[in-house]
């Protein structure tokens, strides 16, 4: 579907999440995949400060008060407060 057309305001921005894995790093077979809280940065507002666009970052894969864009792509918008690291 690609990328939907939204302009995020002030400190949101828009996530694609990461598929969780199918296999652990030892080669075993994941049969209930967790989900990790891992995405990367499609889109940002104005007042983000902390990440840029194309960041891998971390937030908590239990957020209620986050926003699905798109269930086709797993696009969410996170508040910049949602964000606990970005990978360097």
């Amino acid at each position: 579907m690609g990328l939907v057309n939204i302009r995020p305001l002030r400190d949101y921005m828009v996530v694609e999440r990461d598929d969780p894995p199918e296999l652990s790093p030892g080669g075993i077979n994941l049969m209930w995949k967790e989900d990790q809280g891992e995405g990367t940065v499609k889109r940002i507002g104005p007042e983000v400060t902390g990440c840029k666009v194309d960041d891998h970052v971390y937030f908590s894969p239990y957020l209620w008060n986050s926003t699905r864009v798109s269930e086709d792509n797993n696009l969410m918008v996170l508040n910049e407060d949602q964000i606990l690291g970005v990978v360097i």
